[in-house]
């Protein structure tokens, strides 16, 4: 059973908006589906820029205030209109065989397509 909670959020835009400044921040901890703790709030930033091949370019840091407290970093980018490439790291790292490693990476590329 989930937690009910509320997000403040809001952004800012520049440059005739191809800058846009937003960040969230959740008010009070809640529980996930598998009752983890959670507290997320986070900023970022994006730039639209006037290039067909990369449209955009977007970074930006989320942390849990709740639970795990993991910090992770992104940065991702728009590609040819329909295409996005993302990529997440945690500032936070374990260690695996005397091996330091992050504890969350993260890489996704999606495809849309508006109607």
């Amino acid at each position: 059973k989930l937690s009910r909670h509320a997000v403040v959020d809001g952004s800012y835009f520049l440059l005739n908006k191809r800058l846009a400044l937003s960040g969230y921040y959740t008010l009070g901890k809640a529980n996930n589906f598998v009752g983890n703790e959670y507290q997320p709030t986070g900023a970022s930033a994006e730039l639209r820029l006037r290039s067909w091949v990369v449209p955009s370019v977007r970074a930006g840091i989320n942390k849990n205030l709740g639970g795990t407290k993991l910090t992770t970093l992104h940065a991702g980018l728009g590609l040819f209109g329909v295409f996005n490439l993302d990529a997440a790291v945690s500032t936070d790292s374990s260690k695996i065989d005397d091996t330091s490693v992050p504890r969350y990476v993260a890489v996704s590329f999606g495809f849309e397509q508006r109607f």
